[in-house]
């Protein structure tokens, strides 16, 4: 426990003193304070509460008259009850030992970061990297706990304010970056980003041919939950209403089945013919009423059905390069 400081016993016998001479000034549990101070025995925290309170309750009596030496009725009552309690160096000391002990009571209370993870295929792959898909979405996962919209609302922001990307980083490890993220943003589906993979790093070309020969399974998010951030529903399952983001990372074991990351994109003119073809499809959908609302020229699937719009992309690029290797 604290220990008082050498100033606030010489503070505590000065009162104790005018006690003596005066016969007024402070109360019995004042003066009882006042002999633990001068001896420095430690105090407990709820002590330190008591005398946060007794000044904070107190503080109008340094207005009163006879606070300050010269001043008529020197010292006042309310002057020796404050020595007692150790003076102004034992008014600072208290607040600054509760401050410290709170704050430590709330970093014992932070969760640690937690890691959820979201399967991907692979569509388009080539050199640059480039890289579009879900993160996160709003789907109950294997856990049984469920990101709800606008989970990512206040975190996205920070990361915005920072004027830092979110990194990408393999496996969660924060000593092995792999790429930077371009934009991330919540949808009705979830969180949808689209970043690159640095091709100057050595494990970003690593988890590149990895994610190429399809060994990769996903994306996973690292993040944690402020406090009064998720609710424990009575079936044992989680409802997530608020969460920090420190990364994402490209996976080889993902627990959730939802999320896509629709492929790694360059800006060769091969590739860019395949994204004007999305964006084609994008407009066929929006206007059948099926498409998201992002959009035409965006990278994003324009349908839930990924699967069905991924075999599209394919079938049209087989037949371009088809064409191109006729020439």
């Amino acid at each position: 426990m604290p220990v008082p400081t050498k100033a606030m016993a010489e503070e505590a016998q000065r009162g104790l003193d005018w006690r003596r001479e005066f016969g007024r000034g402070g109360t019995e549990v004042g003066i009882a304070r006042a002999r633990d101070i001068v001896n420095r025995r430690d105090l407990s925290r709820e002590t330190i509460g008591r005398m946060v309170s007794f000044f904070a309750r107190h503080a109008g009596n340094r207005d009163a008259e006879g606070w300050n030496p010269g001043e008529d009725g020197y010292p006042s009552n309310g002057r020796i009850a404050h020595a007692l309690w150790g003076g102004s160096p034992g008014e600072a000391w208290a607040k600054r030992i509760l401050e410290s002990e709170e704050r430590m009571e709330d970093e014992k209370q932070t969760p640690a970061i937690e890691y959820k993870d979201f399967t991907f295929k692979m569509d388009d792959v080539d050199d640059e990297g480039y890289f579009t898909g879900y993160a996160s979405t709003f789907t109950e996962d294997s856990m049984g706990d469920t990101i709800m919209p606008g989970a990512f609302k206040r975190t996205l922001n920070s990361w915005a304010a920072k004027q830092r990307p979110i990194p990408v980083l393999w496996q969660h490890k924060a000593d092995e970056p792999i790429g930077a993220t371009i934009e991330a943003f919540e949808d009705e589906r979830g969180l949808m980003v689209r970043g690159r993979l640095l091709m100057g790093l050595q494990r970003a070309r690593e988890a590149f041919e990895a994610a190429k020969a399809g060994i990769l399974g996903g994306l996973s998010i690292g993040f944690s939950i402020p406090r009064d951030g998720a609710v424990r529903n009575d079936d044992g399952t989680r409802t997530i209403k608020e969460l920090k983001l420190f990364e994402y990372s490209f996976v080889t074991f993902p627990a959730n089945e939802a999320a896509v990351l629709t492929g790694l994109k360059n800006e060769q003119p091969e590739l860019a013919e395949i994204r004007d073809l999305l964006s084609d499809i994008k407009r066929e959908l929006r206007a059948a009423s099926v498409a998201t609302a992002k959009p035409a020229d965006e990278t994003a699937p324009a349908s839930d059905d990924v699967a069905t719009l991924i075999a599209d992309i394919r079938k049209q690029r087989e037949a371009l390069f088809s064409e191109r290797n006729s020439q």
